[in-house]
């Protein structure tokens, strides 16, 4: 009868080994057009890397690895759905939440969908449609994310890596 009183807590029965981090990224909140709960979600990890006593100030002050891997994420998401205005709209809203830059990822963006436009006319004919329009997206997300991060390079350093980038020289 004691027994039945007692609460079963499962974090108990786990060693510290053992615990399994559940844990929801940005760019899954990204894909379904949650701006907001993408930067929670960015808030709340930026808030466990607090000291005890410092508060979290707006805007966020991202480490430079954070602000790259956000980056990245918001440029994959967004050139995965580049036919998706919803989604894009929220790649670009978590940036500009965060105080990075936007216009690159627009502009990308906005070229992607002009590059797949052109080859899909281009292609345009008999044949699996649907094949194409995967072929095509699938090589101009391929195209875009191959680009080099220039934000924390050098001009220099970046006209370096978009001439010797083998998609250009083809």
């Amino acid at each position: 009868k004691a027994s039945e009183d007692q609460t079963l807590n499962l974090a108990d029965l786990l060693t510290s080994e053992e615990h399994f981090q559940d844990e929801l990224d940005e760019s899954y909140f990204l894909v379904q057009g949650r701006a907001m709960m993408a930067f929670h979600v960015l808030m709340t990890k930026c808030k466990k890397n607090l000291a005890p006593n410092e508060e979290l100030r707006f805007p966020l002050s991202l480490a430079p690895e954070d602000a790259r891997r956000l980056r990245a994420a918001a440029k994959s998401v967004a050139l995965h759905n580049l036919l998706n205005e919803g989604v894009v709209s929220s790649a670009v809203c978590l940036l500009e939440l965060c105080g990075l830059e936007t216009e690159k990822l627009r502009v990308d963006v906005e070229a992607a969908k002009r590059i797949y436009t052109h080859t899909m006319h281009r292609q345009a004919g008999p044949g699996g449609e649907a094949d194409q329009e995967r072929a095509a997206a699938a090589s101009v997300i391929q195209l875009f994310m191959s680009f080099p991060d220039t934000e924390d390079a050098s001009a220099s350093k970046a006209a370096e890596a978009a001439i010797s980038s083998v998609h250009l020289l083809n």
